[in-house]
């Protein structure tokens, strides 16, 4: 996120004998070096300006500990998840916020952290680069507590940032929208929920609050909002077919034969590119949410069980426990190779893939794709989704890129926080003189 000089409103208007230019309205500046900062005007929530006409807002300078006090001016965020992806998106979060800004401060700071069992609450700004050992004492985690201190003492409007995989968590969503939080999320069970709660949670985050969700398809890859913003800009989805899972992409990628297939996926999950049951990668549920959610900015009304989902996992081991599951793996490795026995043959090969059609017929499910098919190029985890519009064709849009990990998937995270932030600034901020 790039950051904003301040603006000089002492320089006068630059102007010629036929045409005057107005000066360039800046950002405002958070100027954590001036002394002469300047305390709201009584009943005002906005910043003001100072009677230099310098523009500036009042931040506490930091204390001798490394945390900032009363963070009244910056945009309070709430990290709900500290899993594999919460805790890359902390230390992410930890490098962008102690940059140096040439003495400006961040526009926000993390005040709540929680997972399904503990959460961590403070009325300063965390330092992030050693909250667990550095914070208050945890509590057992009461999700209303939590959403009440973030949005305690603040301007702004909060924003909760879900990191988990709870179905509990993502019901939240429209009630915290409602309530005047942005929410940032990689949590695909709230977007890919009935019909009915994803109207919902339109209708409640269009104008004032935003919620971000680029990260449900795709990691950090700009996918989502590549189809919005072709049909946003009139264009027409003719097809949609990509491989949107990065295990799935990995699993296919890397098998011709050589060894069983059920060997690679205890590999895949040893090396944590795999669920801890692997039955919810293999059971294709997880990429037919992901359509689902491409569907719907396509604008088709579908459901999730509208789309024809090819299941991996044989029948007597969909209800086995972990355990038995892993013991008798072995019995997908037969089916497995005629399908690729037959791939072989025709000279393709084998994909696990999503495709949506201009009638809105879905699915996903297990093909032979020729050499020639972008398809056959992939390597490793790669997500690849391949867009036909009227304006893409013959020609399609394809975007291509790691589809899984940890510190991808923070990335993209983080990249919504900052979005989310800039306007939460501009909307609030946008009085100023």
């Amino acid at each position: 996120m790039s950051d904003y000089p301040a603006p000089d409103l002492r320089k006068p208007a630059v102007a010629s004998t036929a045409v005057a230019v107005r000066p360039r309205r800046e950002h405002p500046r958070i100027d954590t070096t001036d002394s002469r900062h300047v305390k709201p005007a009584a009943g005002r929530t906005e910043p003001t300006a100072s009677t230099n006409s310098r523009t500036v807002l009042e931040i506490r300078r930091p204390t001798d500990d490394g945390t900032r006090r009363e963070p009244r001016w910056r945009i309070p965020l709430g990290i709900l998840g500290t899993g594999t992806i919460g805790r890359a998106l902390l230390r992410q979060l930890a490098k962008y916020l102690t940059a140096d800004r040439l003495g400006q401060s961040p526009l926000f700071c993390v005040r709540g952290i929680a997972n399904s069992r503990s959460m961590w609450l403070t009325r300063e700004a965390f330092d992030l680069r050693d909250w667990h050992d550095a914070t208050p004492p945890s509590v057992a985690t009461d999700i209303d507590r939590f959403l009440s201190h973030v949005r305690q003492t603040t301007d702004f409007a909060p924003i909760l940032v879900d990191v988990t995989a709870s179905p509990a968590i993502a019901t939240h969503h429209v009630d915290w929208l409602r309530g005047g939080c942005h929410v940032v999320t990689a949590n695909k069970l709230g977007i890919a929920g009935s019909q009915t709660q994803y109207q919902a949670l339109r209708a409640a985050s269009t104008g004032r609050i935003r919620y971000a969700y680029e990260t449900t398809v795709g990691a950090a890859l700009p996918v989502v909002q590549t189809v919005r913003d072709l049909c946003t800009t009139g264009d027409q989805i003719l097809m949609i077919q990509g491989l949107l899972s990065g295990t799935l992409s990995y699993l296919f990628n890397t098998y011709d034969g050589s060894r069983p297939f059920s060997e690679l996926v205890r590999t895949a999950r040893s090396r944590g590119l795999t669920e801890p049951d692997p039955r919810a990668d293999l059971a294709g549920m997880d990429v037919a949410r992901k359509l689902l959610i491409l569907a719907r900015e396509a604008g088709f009304p579908l459901d999730l069980d509208d789309i024809k989902v090819e299941n991996l996992v044989p029948v007597d081991l969909a209800q086995d426990t972990l355990d038995d599951f892993l013991v008798h793996l072995t019995r997908m490795d037969e089916p497995l190779k005629n399908r690729l026995d037959e791939a072989n043959r025709t000279r393709g090969v084998l994909r696990y893939a999503a495709m949506l059609n201009s009638d809105g017929n879905a699915r996903v499910g297990l093909g032979i794709y020729p050499l020639a098919h972008a398809f056959a190029t992939t390597c490793h985890t790669d997500n690849l989704i391949e867009v036909t519009t009227e304006r893409y064709r013959p020609t399609p849009l394809i975007i291509r890129g790691p589809g899984a990990g940890a510190d991808i998937t923070a990335a993209g995270v983080l990249t919504d926080i900052l979005k989310v932030v800039d306007f939460e600034w501009h909307v609030t901020s946008r009085n100023i003189p």
